[in-house]
């Protein structure tokens, strides 16, 4: 008998890749380091099923958010399981990850900034609502009252107070909600 060589061996791998559904965001290193590795000698003809990563959750520090596993795409819509057949090539399983950021808040505050002067607590209450569903990255602006809003008659005290400034006119999200300090001073009636 003649021995026959094979143009290619009768034994494929199952390879793994993993990819983000986010768009604008990159798998981060951690996210990678789930790959599964190959599934090595897989006959031809053979039904494969793609290795399940370790982890399916992920946080990232980075992007202040987490990265979920959504997944391996189905090669052939056959079954309801995802997985393919050897047709003579190695297969490549493409799992993907989606990324949701963690949500902030701003809060506002309104202050007395006149020695010896509480602020009316209906001042107060005029402080603007708090923005939330914020994420890293975004930036708000701080309402400064205006006209008439920036002005308060206290018939306690018996004078008016003036909208001075906030102790930030804007704040960039980091990782964190921030509160926003509005700073009022009172001027007695003369």
């Amino acid at each position: 008998k003649a021995n026959f060589v094979k143009d290619a061996p009768n034994e494929f791998n199952v390879t793994h890749e993993f990819v983000s559904g986010t768009e604008g965001k990159d798998l981060p290193q951690a996210v990678k380091d789930l790959t599964p590795k190959d599934q090595t000698g897989k006959e031809d003809g053979s039904v494969v099923k793609p290795t399940e990563p370790k982890e399916t959750e992920v946080k990232d520090t980075e992007n202040d958010g987490t990265w979920k596993f959504e997944g391996y795409k189905d090669q052939d819509k056959t079954t309801d399981e995802v997985d393919a057949k050897v047709d003579g090539a190695d297969v490549k399983f493409e799992g993907e990850w989606k990324f949701t950021p963690n949500k902030h808040k701003v809060t506002y505050e309104y202050v007395s900034g006149t020695k010896g002067v509480e602020l009316p607590e209906a001042l107060k209450a005029k402080a603007p609502g708090e923005v939330p569903g914020k994420v890293k990255g975004d930036k708000v602006k701080s309402p400064v009252p205006e006209g008439k809003d920036a002005e308060y008659r206290d018939d306690v005290n018996k004078g008016t107070w003036t909208f001075k400034s906030y102790d930030k006119d804007e704040v960039e999200i980091s990782n964190k909600d921030e509160k926003v300090t509005g700073t009022w001073e009172f001027t007695p009636d003369p």
